[in-house]
């Protein structure tokens, strides 16, 4: 858990640059799509996981953090998933708000766990 609160910085600003990369090419700024990974497969992910394998040794408090960021954090990334198939572009503008919804939560919730494991 350390090496996760230690780089909190460094994965909200992935998620962040993924987020504008997104609107970019749904607005047509940008002609190549951003990589499009499942929630376990990002770095985040990856870490997310380990953590979440031991989570039986944090307090309460903190493996309901755990839990919730999980889920957040698939969320965005199934959201991002839909908006890579979808043609209408109201549509993608649609899905790209409940990315951005997800991308504001799991920041929250970041920003919690790393309050609370101080």
């Amino acid at each position: 858990m350390e090496n996760l609160t230690k780089e909190i910085d460094i994965y909200l600003s992935q998620h962040a640059i993924f987020v504008n990369k997104l609107e970019k090419y749904i607005n047509g700024k940008e002609k190549n799509k951003p990589d499009f990974v499942d929630c376990h497969s990002c770095a985040f992910g990856k870490l997310l996981d380990k953590v979440i394998e031991k989570k039986d040794i944090y307090p309460d408090n903190i493996k309901k953090i755990l839990e919730e960021l999980k889920e957040i954090h698939c969320n965005f990334h199934k959201e991002a998933f839909l908006i890579e198939n979808e043609e209408d572009p109201e549509k993608k503008k649609e899905i790209l708000k409940k990315i951005k919804d997800y991308s504001t939560k799991l920041f929250q919730y970041l920003l919690k766990l790393k309050q609370v494991s101080k």
